[in-house]
């Protein structure tokens, strides 16, 4: 028997929003993935979120 290493990002019902499976470099999430996943749970999860990206200096 052979253990797979998986990450997974779970909702706060515990249930899966998305599943990663690699084996060290490959098939991993990146940081950026995983900041996008809890965005997009965030997003799902709570009514008063919104998200708003950085502001440029000039934009008001």
């Amino acid at each position: 028997m052979i253990a797979l290493p998986y990450t997974f990002s779970l909702a706060p019902d515990l249930t899966i929003h998305r599943v990663y499976n690699g084996w060290w470099f490959v098939g991993r999430p990146t940081l950026e993935e995983l900041r996008q996943d809890m965005r997009a749970l965030m997003e799902r999860c709570r009514a008063d979120y919104v998200y708003r990206g950085p502001s440029r200096e000039g934009e008001r």
